[in-house]
């Protein structure tokens, strides 16, 4: 079965994305299907958060759409960045595919579980954990999200959770 092809809130995925410390440095990620990520491995220097949050932005540049991000939680120790797409149609694999290989330009690893038709990818570079992620709004959310029918999420995590506090926004 291909994964995230459901209709999912994207404010649902968007929480998701921001309670991304969970487990402890190293440990392996559940994926929807049940497979497990690589762990990853923090290198001694790893990029700063103003790198990941460029990383985003530059991955999502050629799509269209009302772009945000998301505030930090306040409850992690950890430097969390996501960002929402609203699209007008939704997303393809393709489209999700698009942002991978801009991500990969930008030094950004896809994990081997990663494949053209999937709407989900998970992705590290230098002591960060991140995934984009593609779905159709819910009914029920789209008064919030006005004329647009989907959403791409991208969201990213510096691993180990708690080696930086996040500054304030």
């Amino acid at each position: 079965m291909r994964r995230g092809t459901s209709a999912v809130p994207a404010f649902a995925i968007a929480a998701l994305l921001l309670s991304g410390c969970g487990g402890s440095a190293g440990s392996a990620t559940t994926q929807q299907d049940g497979a497990r990520a690589k762990p990853s491995t923090s290198p001694a220097v790893a990029m700063s958060r103003t790198e990941a949050t460029s990383d985003l932005r530059y991955a999502s540049a050629k799509t269209t759409g009302r772009k945000q991000f998301i505030k930090p939680s306040r409850v992690s120790a950890c430097p969390i960045i996501s960002q929402m797409v609203f699209t007008e149609k939704p997303p393809t694999p393709e489209d999700v595919r698009a942002v991978v290989d801009r991500l990969v330009e930008r030094g950004w690893t896809a994990d081997d579980s990663y494949t053209d038709g999937d709407l989900d990818a998970f992705l590290t570079k230098e002591g960060w954990e991140g995934s984009v992620g593609g779905s159709a709004i819910a009914e029920e959310h789209k008064p919030m999200a006005e004329s647009y029918e989907g959403a791409l999420l991208l969201g990213t995590s510096k691993r180990p959770c708690d080696s930086e506090p996040s500054p304030a926004p």
